[in-house]
């Protein structure tokens, strides 16, 4: 497992402007790491790394990984992002829940394989599912469990035409469909095209509702969505 790639730029070299000694050497673990495995000829199942930074620079991270990978070899092998957190500044708000959820919608159109959130116990640094003082969930327990309804149906579906600002994942079983939109901009309409369906049931995750239902959207109409909004449609 390596600690991160927070040294790299976009063009894969090392020595990024906030990088330092200790970062740059998790690059050089890792290459130190599969050039053993290549010259060795062992067997590589996965490469598991961690990041706390934001949606952005992971989409960068997965891709230097899944090009490595394929570099020394293994181009089979997956990529298991297994401690991940967008960071503690915005933990316990609407925000948080949003930039949760972007990571999960947007990381699942990349080559990564698994996603671990760190973490979901109640104490600790880092336990931005639920209040250690109150034990409720916070509003990114809500971002995962809208999540959760896109796993269950377990095949994804296209998406095109997603608005900047805005990240959106289907799915569908034969049976039924569900999609979750999350808006990291500013209120936005969105207009939805899908084939056999003009509405679907409408869950909003804001300041004001957990992804309680909120009736039904009409797609010709449109749909607005708020700032910091996560919204789960499912038919």
């Amino acid at each position: 497992s390596s600690c991160g790639f927070y040294s790299l730029i976009e063009n894969g070299f090392v020595g990024a402007a906030k990088s330092s000694e200790r970062t740059e050497y998790f690059i050089e673990c890792f290459h130190k790491f599969m050039g053993y495995v290549k010259e060795h000829n062992l067997p590589l199942d996965f490469f598991s790394w961690h990041s706390y930074s934001e949606v952005e620079k992971n989409v960068v991270y997965e891709e230097y990984v899944h090009k490595q990978l394929e570099a020394y070899g293994y181009p089979n092998a997956e990529s298991i992002l297994n401690e991940w957190n967008p960071g503690t500044r915005r933990q316990g708000t609407l925000a948080d829940s949003a930039y949760i959820s972007d990571m999960m919608l947007t990381m699942q159109n990349t080559t990564c394989n698994m996603l671990m959130y760190y973490n979901g116990s109640v104490y600790g640094t880092y336990n931005g599912l639920y209040n250690p003082i109150t034990k409720e969930p916070y509003k990114a327990y809500y971002a995962i469990k809208a999540f959760d309804q896109l796993y269950q149906l377990d095949g994804q579906a296209e998406v095109t035409g997603v608005p900047e600002g805005v990240s959106c994942v289907a799915a569908a079983d034969g049976k039924k469909k569900a999609v979750v939109i999350t808006n990291r901009g500013e209120q936005t309409t969105i207009f939805i095209e899908t084939d056999g369906a003009d509405s679907f049931e409408l869950y909003r995750l804001n300041e004001a509702m957990s992804l309680e239902g909120d009736g039904k959207v009409d797609l010709a109409s449109g749909l607005v969505v708020d700032k910091y909004e996560t919204v789960l449609l499912k038919l």
